[in-house]
This record gives structure tokens, sequence and C-alpha cells, in this order.
């Protein structure tokens, strides 16, 4: 049986696997992310091959503007240390020539959930990733649209309010940098606006479990922290409805697993259909089929794309 060695790069964490060739996951784990030396990076990623040698490819899952087809990062989002490089050659050079695929992140999570996932019946369709930063795919046609700049998609920087650009005073006690759905509506946003809220010290960007745990158990702060954040992002999902009106958006990231979110963002969206306009449709929100796992399995599948099942 052939396997492949999986990479999904975060801001946070890179998450890597062994898959077998239908996706299934045969091992998982995952590491902080060297974001600002290319060479700790490459070396995180031989060391674990070294690990695994007899894998037949190695996929990747990126932030950033990519040119899938030359393997080149114009950026690389959170992962700096990644620009302007040719990520796939690097990587192949130093782990034995092997075959190496990039996909952006977003658009990654998209092709899984749209090959066999939460979209798979969409022809229209749009996935929102809650990570480090946003990350956001749309297909027409089942055909993912990238756009004249490889810039479709790029959802970190739609902005939510300008208030900080032409300064004028904010519409909540946020600071200077909160005009963009980025810090806001990601999982660092929602422990930024709890700890406002409560006026807790010393809770750490990564703390987005605990504030759930906190909410299941009646803090009202936590409570309107997430809630923030989930009209937050359904004005967002309502804004794109109204551009290009997907059958229905897949919602993924590691928060995607807490149903209250899910549960409070599709109330938030209703909210937003206008009562005078009865062809309005209301958004459909799915959590992805393969939630936190959805890069991965995109990656493989983009694998397959360039490579073929036999590369």
């Amino acid at each position: 049986m052939k396997t492949y060695l999986c990479f999904d790069g975060g801001g946070t964490y890179v998450k890597y696997a062994v898959m077998s060739g239908d996706g299934e996951i045969l091992y998982r784990s995952k590491y902080e992310t060297p974001r600002d030396d290319l060479d700790t990076f490459l070396a995180r990623i031989h060391e674990i091959w070294m690990e695994y040698p007899d894998v037949s490819g190695i996929a990747l899952s990126m932030p950033g503007i990519i040119d899938i087809d030359k393997g080149y990062m114009r950026n690389a989002g959170a992962i700096r240390c990644c620009a302007g490089t040719y990520l796939c050659d690097l990587i192949s050079e130093q782990c034995g020539g092997l075959p190496v695929s990039v996909e952006n992140d977003g658009k990654a999570a998209a092709r899984a959930e749209m090959i066999s996932g939460a979209l798979k019946d969409a022809d229209t369709g749009v996935v929102i990733l809650l990570g480090t930063g946003i990350g956001g795919t749309v297909f027409v046609n089942r055909k993912i649209v990238r756009g004249s700049h490889l810039w479709a998609g790029e959802l970190s920087y739609h902005y939510l309010r300008n208030q900080q650009l032409f300064g004028e005073e904010h519409v909540r006690d946020h600071d200077e940098f909160d005009c963009r759905y980025s810090t806001v509506c990601t999982p660092a946003g929602i422990v930024k606006r709890y700890a406002e809220l409560s006026g807790e010290t010393g809770l750490k960007r990564t703390d987005c479990e605990l504030v759930f745990e906190r909410m299941d158990r009646g803090d009202a702060c936590a409570l309107q922290a997430v809630r923030d954040s989930a009209r937050d992002l359904a004005m967002m999902i309502f804004n794109i409805q109204c551009t290009i009106d997907p059958d229905a958006f897949a919602i993924g990231g590691g928060i995607s697993e807490q149903d209250s979110y899910i549960r409070m963002l599709r109330e938030a969206v209703g909210a937003y259909v206008p009562a005078d306009q009865p062809l309005c449709p209301e958004p459909v929100i799915r959590p992805c089929r393969y939630r936190s796992d959805a890069n991965l399995i995109g990656a493989l599948y983009r694998f397959f794309e360039q490579y073929g099942q036999n590369g």
C-alpha cells in the first residue's frame, strides 16, 4: 500500500499525517510552526520524512499566495520564512527527490470538501477556515476560483469596519487593528475579545478552547465573546451570499468542531436576511466534513491531481 506524508502549515502549528491513497490517516501529530527560520522549517520536514522514508510523495497545505504548478510561494502568510521560495523544490531536494506538491490552505480544504465532503453536492460553494487567519475558497461549476492575481478567497483581508483607516471612533472597544475580520472572527480574536470583556490577563492566543469551556459553564463574558465573533462572521457570509449566491458554505478549522459555534453562526446569518426581501436566500451553513483534517486531505487530492495516484 502506497502512503503519503501530508503537512498542513498553520501560523501556530504544523500538523502532519501519514495517509493512505484513499485518504485514511494512519498516523498524525503536530509541532509548533517555525515561522521565521527557513532552515528550521525545512529541517523539521526532513526529520519527519526520515521517520517515514517509504512514503511515495509529500503533499503540503500552506497559507499564502501560491503558484501551485511551480511550487512557488509568492508569500506565505504567517509562515514568513517560506515567502519567495520554490518550496516544493527545496523539500524534494532534502527528501530523496520525492515528488512534492503544495496548495493554498483554504483551497486545499475546499478541494476536500468539494470532492468528498460537506459540499460534494454543491455546484457553487464557499469554504471558510478559521485558524490563525481566515482561509477561504470559492468554487464555481466545480472549479476552484483563483483569480487573475491568485488572490481569490483571501478572506483575511476583508474589512469589517474602516474607523482605523479614516480616524473615526470605533464601534466597540477593539484596538486600532480590529478592522479586519481576521482579527475578530478567528480563535485568537475570540480569546482577545474575552480578555477585553472579562479583564483577565495572561491568556494565550491559543486559549480559545478554554473560552468555550467557560461558556459552557455559564460564563457570560465567554458567551458574548463567542457570539460577537459569530455575528461578525455572519456579516461576511451574508455579503458573500449576495455576491455569488453559492449553494452552501462549509466552515472549517478547529472551531468548527464546536457545535455551539455553528448553531450561533446559523442564527446570526438568519438575522441578516432582510424581512422585506422574501426572495433573498438564507445562506446554508455546514461544518466541514473533515473538520480540522480538511487541509490534509485536500493537500493529498492536489498531489494526485498533479502526479496521479501512481505518483
